[in-house]
């Protein structure tokens, strides 16, 4: 009897509507194909916890304290181009993180794999080029939007959010038959048509009182807790039904405000049948993410927009607006309730709460970044720079010393390394504190690096005075040059030095590269 069809998603929870986008599959997948074996795979459970710590935590930190930083990563990762040094360095970070990843693959043996994630994706485009991947992969989209990183060479197709995404998926080169426009999954639950009534005793809330739901995140970004406060306010006849997700302590404060604002607001931890809360909404305040837009339009609840993350959240924010069905949140304005029978698109008036103006920051505080796709150029102020560039520092160190520490192993220090080892030295004592030197950190690649930085300086020095109308090969001489205090034989002493240096330096680089080439053979 032949096996069932295999198909494994792979997901990121990096934010939660990629893990939910692969379980929508599954479900589906298990409800209706009963001879398919789904089987959904997190990928960060398959990696270190500081990898995951960067990946996943870090981006959740720095997209609610330091939107520009994150718009500015968003727009220069999507234009950079695949072979550039540092696209080449994280995916190399990423391949000794996720290891684990392949043991898995092999272990299921899928017939095929869905990626619900541009990281699986790009971990497999690797293994493809290297045909150590047979399964076909497939590529689900889950923004109104297409970030370069998504667009993958060697998959078997793509499943686009929209039209518009199909079309930018073929501007970017990805062939039309392999584009294919089905949506952005969501669970089978939101097809159900389920009685409002039943659904609002279920979490005891009154069936006949307008409802607003709101969904800031799990990760708490868009500042629920100053909105209730500011929609307690209005005197409309409302009840608030807040969601927390997995966040604890934004679930502590939704409580707190509860038990001041008794019948008025309603605090819900983590649930799996959000659809069955949207029933019983007239109205969802939420953050545009790709899943919740599309559950939200799958029931056809109207939306408040919020505190969109620059870059894949502002595109899907855009989505929805020619539905009718959503308002985008602004400035500093309350939520404008009226009765249930108004129209859906005239519900709303004006909504935000303050967070919103740290995700897209004002004009009168700081130059705005340029973050519109075709835009040019991107300015920060001048006090956010040298964070920046620190920030740069400081993530370049966290990718090398995660690569170091799959070399070196558990015995550190290239103790168990198949290289020359000099223990003692009385320089060693001097300038490496005691350390052996070995020759994995005696590094070649440094050495001609370092060659090639003297070499430049001294050429670009010598063609300043051969180039320079002032002065000229006649004038480079002592009498016209005071700045070079020591000179011999015409030339500057520190010429001759730096020379000495990385002609040593030089010659050493490609010595010893030669002689590891003939001791491998």
């Amino acid at each position: 009897m032949p096996r069932s069809q295999r198909i494994l998603l792979l997901s990121v929870s990096a934010g939660a509507g990629h893990s939910r986008a692969a379980e929508a599959l599954r479900a589906e997948a298990q409800a209706s194909f009963p001879h398919v074996e789904a089987k959904h795979v997190d990928v960060m459970t398959l990696v270190p916890a500081s990898f995951r710590k960067l990946y996943a935590d870090y981006y959740i930190r720095i997209v609610e304290h330091h939107p520009s930083v994150w718009a500015y990563l968003y727009h220069a990762t999507d234009k950079m181009p695949r072979d550039a040094l540092f696209a080449k360095l994280r995916r190399a970070v990423e391949r000794l993180n996720t290891r684990q990843l392949r043991d898995a693959i092999r272990e299921f043996a899928p017939d095929h794999i869905i990626c619900t994630h541009f990281l699986p994706a790009e971990l497999l485009a690797h293994e493809i080029k290297r045909r150590r991947s047979a399964a076909p992969v497939w590529v689900q989209v889950t923004d109104f939007d297409l970030h370069r990183m998504w667009v993958q060479p060697g998959m078997h197709g793509y499943f686009a959010a929209s039209e518009e995404i199909a079309f930018r998926m073929a501007a970017r080169g990805i062939p039309e038959k392999s584009a294919h426009v089905t949506g952005i999954p969501i669970m089978p639950a939101f097809s159900q048509r389920l009685e409002r009534a039943d659904c609002a005793r279920e979490i005891n809330i009154a069936p006949d009182r307008m409802t607003l739901l709101l969904m800031t995140g799990g990760a708490g970004l868009a500042g629920g807790e100053a909105m209730i406060e500011r929609l307690l306010q209005l005197s409309a006849n409302f009840q608030i039904v807040a969601l927390a997700g997995k966040n604890a302590q934004l679930l502590a404060k939704y409580r707190s405000l509860a038990a001041s604002h008794p019948g008025r607001v309603f605090p819900l931890g983590f649930t799996s049948t959000i659809e069955r809360l949207m029933a019983c909404a007239d109205l969802a305040v939420t953050k545009p993410g790709g899943l919740t837009v599309s559950e939200c339009l799958a029931v056809g609840l109207p939306m408040v927009l919020i505190a969109p993350i620059p870059g894949q959240e502002e595109r899907n924010a855009d989505y929805p607006r020619g539905t009718g069905r959503c308002a985008q949140g602004a400035g500093h304005g309350g939520v404008g309730i009226q009765n249930r029978s108004t129209a859906p698109a005239t519900r709303t008036a004006q909504a935000h709460a303050r967070e919103h103006a740290r995700a897209r920051p004002r004009r009168r505080r700081s130059p705005r970044i340029k973050s519109r796709v075709g835009r040019r150029g991107m300015n920060f102020p001048r006090w956010l720079r040298p964070w920046l560039l620190l920030a740069w520092v400081l993530l370049l160190s966290f990718f090398f010393a995660q690569v170091e520490i799959q070399i070196e192993g558990p015995a550190g220090w290239a103790k168990n390394l198949p290289t020359w080892h000099i223990e003692k030295h009385w320089l060693l004592d001097l300038f490496w504190g005691g350390r052996p030197m070995t020759g994995y950190h005696a590094w070649r690649l440094e050495a001609c690096l370092v060659a090639m930085i003297l070499f430049f300086w001294i050429i670009e020095d010598a063609l300043w005075f051969a180039l320079n109308p002032a002065f000229g090969w006649n004038k480079f001489s002592p009498a016209h040059v005071p700045w070079h205090k020591h000179w011999w034989n015409g030339v500057p002493v520190d010429y001759w030095i730096a020379m000495a240096i990385a002609l040593i330096l030089f010659i050493w680089s490609y010595r010893a590269r030669s002689e590891r080439r003939s001791s491998r053979a």
